[in-house]
């Protein structure tokens, strides 16, 4: 057995798991208490990059698609349905990201709020529309896309309402909604999910607003980042004192 594959198989402690590749939960402490907002940045981008999007195909770093040499699944039969589940899987850990949520709840108002924040989901956003519901006595709102393709695919395998999920094609549209054949395309809502976390991480990197105030956008990846360190078994006093100056003139931005 190779080292490589020793390291890989044999039990870690919570300071050594890797919550991104090539960064355990030790590193990001240092960079955390270092104020190295880029590294940080570039962390939460390996590991969307590495979960959900390398193994389909789809470079973060680079925001295109591999070519199927350089793929980890076969080009032959490329999954649209496992690309759409992944997309919302990455929309709601997005969402964890940007709310600084340690769990995310019921999240059909946040799914319209993504749409709404991303020019690329404007045709989406219109074919599933957000609708409001009574729920305990208070009003919710909710998002269509939600109901019927998320909470489809992932509790039920499938699309309600007779929506088709077709592949698509890169730069094609991402829905077409004609009557009695209502479609939705992988290739460009992966993509489009993609695009919106690499731009994420690229504003992260360069917010020199370094705190772990719980209303800022760091603050909020910062509390996210604390909360998966401590899923992995690491005490929360261990995770480095609180960082909250703001404007820290010494935070590493690109190119410093």
């Amino acid at each position: 057995i190779s080292s490589m594959g020793q390291s890989h198989n044999r039990p870690k402690s919570p300071n050594e798991i890797e919550i991104a590749p090539g960064y355990p939960i030790q590193r990001y402490i240092e960079l955390k208490t270092q104020r190295k907002g880029a590294e940080i940045s570039e962390l939460i981008r390996s590991r969307f990059d590495a979960r959900f999007f390398s193994p389909l195909g789809y470079s973060l770093a680079k925001g295109e698609w591999n070519t199927s040499e350089d793929r980890n699944t076969n080009p032959a039969k490329p999954s649209g349905w496992l690309m759409v589940s992944v997309a919302c899987l990455s929309v709601e850990s997005l969402i964890a990201f940007t709310k600084g949520l340690i769990r995310v709840p019921n999240c059909g108002e946040e799914f319209t709020a993504f749409f709404e924040s991303n020019a690329a989901f404007a045709y989406l956003l219109k074919a599933f529309p957000a609708f409001k519901y009574g729920k305990n006595g208070k009003e919710k709102k909710g998002n269509k896309f939600y109901s019927l393709i998320r909470c489809g695919l992932l509790h039920q395998a499938e699309t309600s309402e007779s929506w088709r999920l077709l592949l698509g094609h890169i730069g094609g549209p991402m829905v077409t909604n004609t009557v009695g054949m209502p479609c939705i395309y992988a290739k460009p809502i992966f993509a489009g999910v993609g695009n919106a976390i690499r731009s994420y991480c690229e504003n992260l990197a360069t917010n020199t607003e370094f705190t772990t105030d719980r209303k800022s956008e760091w603050g909020k990846a910062l509390r996210k980042l604390d909360a998966i360190a401590e899923g992995c078994g690491v005490k929360s006093n261990a995770l480095g004192n609180p960082i909250r100056l703001r404007k820290q003139a010494n935070i590493q931005t690109p190119g410093s």
